[in-house]
């Protein structure tokens, strides 16, 4: 199977070569071979000052030289052809017929308003330094020069601030995720094939998609081919992923003999005798007395490596320009036993993005992209059963030698070596089985994605009018391929004389059916179109206007969905640029919801945006410290429907049973209905109501940049039921109302500092957020002022608070009585905060909130020569998390998990960290309370990169332009109150430490 895979990789990579580097060569075969001519010439800029290492590219990006020190350059091109010239700092240039007498002349670029500086937002472009908003910008291929950041999660967390988590906004919730501006997936695309990112934080920047902006957008663009510039990118990775962590579990001597005292500890009788226990811990007979690791070693690797390859091709000329990108990615699994061919993960992406001028006023664009995601395993959920299966269940495999009559097993299938598969009549899962004989289980997960579109320039008609037109068409779809072997397992009885297996029980058979099952199927399809006018044009050079009128339609469905996720609107905007002084933005959606009633479905959400660069005013002083400063504000309401379902206007009824009627021999009958909730045909949109201010500037000669935003939020006419506004009688007659309200507010920053000392460099940037919630208004009505959440931040955690455990009779005697079962010596003793005697969920408090306070990333880059190192470390601080999964919450007959050895004892009631154990479900000792609480606080190094980049001198006589190595590691080291607890999985894969040697080329 890994074999099948190479050869599909090699022949889709050489397919794409063909298509994306071949056929420009074939059409140009078709006539004469072109002379060439020696291009003698040099750099500069407006001032006539050489431009060193400025990058030339002749014949669409076939040749390529570099200038040296002084400017000047020698390149072979084909006669009357174009160059491009690219320089760090100045805007590109497409020369025609070249002066090589008079030099070729760039312009310097100027800050925040280059090529490179356009940040992409819903339906428009705009330059950085005139965006009014709130945004982050994030180039890829720039922060991949020294961080190879593999998926959008890394990037986002480590250079973009407002962010809380992976895509949570400002704690907003999760932003609307668009690439190539529909919402889609970015878990499984590559970042090489993106060219920027823009994290769009304010209603200003994002109002233009309508509701479904409500979170805030973050915009993907994918790469696109540039006119004259050729290039093949290729870049290999092997890495290594080692596991952090595995739980920790008792053994069958040491379960038994604390399951024994959560016996004793219920006033019960013990269940394993002390002899059992004895030879279940002595070791004597692990096939009669096991006692199964199932994380040891026996069943999986510490270690496994994934393989990335990622091959980019690009270019075009001024008519056409097209960009490729295929990339493979596979993770081999962690089992170290079994049969499952190619066991882990594979996933094959392709990319295809085609632009072409049909006229010199008509373009038109074409991509395509399809991910293939294959994830192939065992039969059977090995993870949940390590973490559930009790070590002393059974022996997973029986040795022949040990059968006091091997003939009775003759027939049986052999497992790793001569041995038999054990069980019994209630445990017949077993992993063995599973892992050998079981069969396996593929899903595929396809996705393919299409965009098309046509610009119209209308300069005829009026100059700076384009019409656009885009659409975009999405499949996915999921299925199983498995084959589901049974197997049989032998339940022995042994003989206590001779200490064989006396007999076996046979359950189950050997079956090894050969047929490939389909099942699981999933799918799901997205269409958008857009329409629209969109209008850019400078007055007398100092007035520049720019407006839009688009409409927007997508669909979105899923197999088992019932109605279409649809969404209609029309977004409008205009903006007015004073000499890249003074700047206004109104941007607008008309929406039209079908979840609304008729008469209420229209809403209009107007926002805008003020910025004035005060580094630009004739005041400013040229020489301060100061290089660029500008004040920005923006703000407005943003309607959303996203939250609520359809219908929620409407009446609604529930089948409740049938009555009869009439004449009983006829069993005339029809049903019931209950009414669920009455109309409400006022019932509108929710209201998003966000202020946002900042400055953004840079200082000493733009060494320090910055950009600070300051915002406040809130959230109003939320759709719910006001249970505690009717009275319970009336439940059923209650209708949805626009009512809860929440705030939030805090600023955002990020600063980046360089350096430069000889050939010594030094790059530091930190992205932050500082965030805090407030329920404004809720339906609510409790008997105790502290219950009410108003007030309180939205992600607040509500528990009981603790005073430690009890020690004896007489101290829970004397407590409240606590109505969560019978509470013994050694149970949680929580606090009566009402003073009522009893201790219920009326005692219930605010203990902690869930999400941060302060979110951060800090990186440093070093340079010297040709060497890089970087490192980059991120943290939180202000919030909490409750342990409280089955690792943490032990009673019944649930496996015991480490944490239990600090358990409460009347021997150590002084020091025990945990409860007193228990045979049955305890429900006073696991439920939320501070008790299970700890701080989340954490610092993380979550990167370190070390890089070399070859030099150009070494490189010039080959066709390599470009080519570097690369060692880095990621998830490295944590710093946290409770560090082993926060890097620990149960029931499913652990948490890696990842280690890659890299090679990146250039042709």
């Amino acid at each position: 199977m890994r074999v099948k895979i190479y050869n599909r990789l090699r022949l889709l990579m050489v397919g794409c070569m063909l298509a994306g580097v071949c056929m420009p060569q074939i059409v140009w075969a078709q006539d004469e071979k072109p002379k060439t001519v020696v291009l003698e010439s040099y750099v500069k800029d407006s001032q006539g000052n050489p431009i060193p290492n400025a990058v030339i590219y002749g014949n669409e990006g076939a040749k390529r030289a570099i200038a040296d020190q002084n400017g000047r350059f020698t390149i072979k091109i084909a006669p009357l052809s174009s160059i491009l010239v690219e320089a760090e700092g100045y805007e590109s240039k497409i020369f025609d017929n070249p002066d090589a007498t008079n030099g070729l002349v760039l312009d310097k670029t100027t800050y925040l308003f280059g090529k490179n500086d356009e940040v992409i937002m819903p339906f428009k472009t705009v330059e950085e330094g005139a965006v009014s908003g709130a945004v982050s910008l994030i180039h890829p291929d720039k922060v991949m020069k020294n961080d190879q950041a593999g998926t959008l999660q890394d990037l986002l967390k480590g250079y973009a601030s407002g962010l809380m988590g992976n895509t949570n906004i400002r704690g907003y919730g999760d932003a609307l995720i668009l690439v190539d501006g529909l919402p889609r997936s970015a878990d499984n695309i590559n970042m090489e094939e993106v060219e920027s990112i823009s994290v769009l934080k304010d209603v200003n920047s994002v109002v233009l998609y309508g509701p479904q902006a409500q979170n805030g957008v973050i915009m993907v663009t994918t790469k696109r081919g540039n006119s004259l510039k050729r290039q093949i990118n290729v870049k290999i990775e092997q890495g290594l992923s080692t596991v952090i962590s595995y739980p920790e579990y008792l053994n069958s001597a040491d379960y038994m003999t604390l399951f024994n005292e959560a016996r004793r500890n219920d006033e019960l009788d013990e269940q394993y005798d002390p002899a059992l226990i004895a030879k279940y811990r002595s070791g004597e007979n692990p096939y009669r007395y096991p006692s199964v690791d199932y994380y040891g070693g026996e069943f999986l690797r510490s270690v496994r490596s994934s393989t990335r390859a990622i091959a980019e091709f690009s270019g075009g000329n001024k008519i056409t320009r097209y960009y490729t990108n295929v990339g493979w990615t596979s993770n081999n699994s962690l089992y170290k036993i079994g049969n499952v061919d190619g066991a882990g993960n594979n996933r094959f992406n392709v990319r295809g993005n085609v632009d072409f001028n049909i006229t010199d006023d008509i373009k038109s664009y074409i991509d395509a992209s399809m991910i293939i995601d294959i994830a192939k395993g065992p039969n059977g959920d090995f993870w949940n059963a390590a973490a559930t299966y009790q070590p002393q269940y059974y022996a997973p495999l029986l040795p022949v030698s040990l059968f006091a009559d091997p003939s009775v097993v003759e027939a049986a299938t052999r497992v790793n070596g001569d041995y038999v598969l054990g069980g019994t009549s209630q445990y017949q899962d077993n992993v063995y089985g599973n892992l050998f004989l079981g069969g396996y289980k593929q899903t595929i997960q396809r996705t393919s994605q299409v965009n098309a579109g046509l610009e119209f320039d209308l300069h005829k008609l009026l100059q700076g009018l384009k019409l656009k037109a885009g659409l975009a068409l999405d499949m996915y779809n999921s299925y199983d391929q498995s084959v589901n072997n049974a197997y049989a397992i032998y339940e022995p009885v042994w003989d206590d004389a001779t200490g064989k297996i006396a007999s076996v029980t046979k359950i189950n058979k050997d079956e090894v059916t050969g047929v490939q099952n389909l099942g699981g199927g999933g799918m799901s399809r997205r269409f958008a179109v857009n329409v629209g006018f969109d209008y850019k044009r400078t007055f007398s050079d100092d007035h520049h206007v720019e407006g839009n009128l688009i409409g927007y339609y997508s669909t979105n469905s899923a197999n088992g969905q019932l109605l279409l996720d649809k969404y209609a609107h029309l977004a409008i905007r205009a903006a007015y640029n004073y000499r890249h002084l003074l700047f206004a933005d109104f941007s607008s959606a008309l929406s039209n919801s079908i979840k609304l009633a008729p008469g209420h479905r229209i809403g209009f959400s107007p926002t805008f945006g003020l910025g004035w660069i005060i580094s630009n005013s004739d005041f400013w002083n040229e020489d301060a410290m100061v290089d660029f400063l500008k004040l920005k504000a923006s703000g407005g309401v943003l309607l959303t429907d996203r939250n609520f379902d359809y219908y929620l206007y409407r009446d609604a009824y529930n089948a409740n049973g049938s009555y009869a009627y009439g004449d009983p021999a006829a069993n005339y009958s029809n049903i019931i209905l209950d009414v669920n909730r009455i109309r409400n045909y006022n019932l509108g949109y929710e209201k998003k109501k966000s202020l946002n201010v900042g400055v953004q500037g840079a200082l000493l000669d733009y060494a320090l940049t910055f950009d600070v935003n300051a915002f406040v939020t809130r959230y109003d006419g939320q759709v719910i039921k006001r249970n505690s506004y009717y009275p319970a009688y009336l439940s059923s007659f209650f209708a949805y109302e626009n009512y809860n309200a929440d705030r939030y507010m805090g600023f955002d920053a990020a600063i980046s500092y360089t350096k430069k000392w000889g050939d010594f460099s030094l790059t530091a940037g930190l992205n932050m957020l500082y965030a805090r919630s407030k329920v404004v208004v809720r339906d609510e009505v409790y008997n105790n002022a502290y219950q009410y959440r108003k007030g309180k931040p939205v992600d607040a955690i509500f528990g009981l608070q603790n005073l430690g455990f009890f020690n004896n009779d007489a101290e829970i005697a004397s407590a409240a009585e606590q109505k969560f079962g019978t509470v013994r010596p050694g149970d949680i003793h929580y606090i009566d905060q009402n003073s009522d005697k009893v201790v219920d969920e009326e005692d219930e408090v605010m203990i902690g909130k869930s999400n941060p306070d302060f979110t951060g990333a800090l990186h440093l880059t070093f340079k010297y020569k040709d060497f890089s190192l970087f490192i980059m470390g991120e943290g939180a601080t202000g919030h909490d998390i409750i342990y409280n999964n089955n690792y943490y919450w032990v009673d019944g007959n649930k496996k015991y998990s480490a944490e239990v050895w600090n358990r409460w004892t009347p021997e150590t009631a002084a020091t025990a960290t945990y409860p007193r154990l228990s045979s049955t479900q305890n429900d006073n000792n696991n439920r939320t309370s501070d008790f299970w609480m700890r701080k989340a606080d954490y610092f993380s190094l979550s990167r370190v990169q070390l890089n070399y980049n070859f030099p150009n001198t070494l490189l010039r006589r080959t066709f390599i332009r470009d080519l570097s190595l690369y060692l880095r590691g990621s998830n490295l080291l944590m710093a946290a109150q409770d560090v082993k607890k926060r890097q620990l999985n149960i029931g499913s894969e652990p948490q890696f430490r990842y280690y890659a040697l890299g090679l990146k080329v250039s042709f």
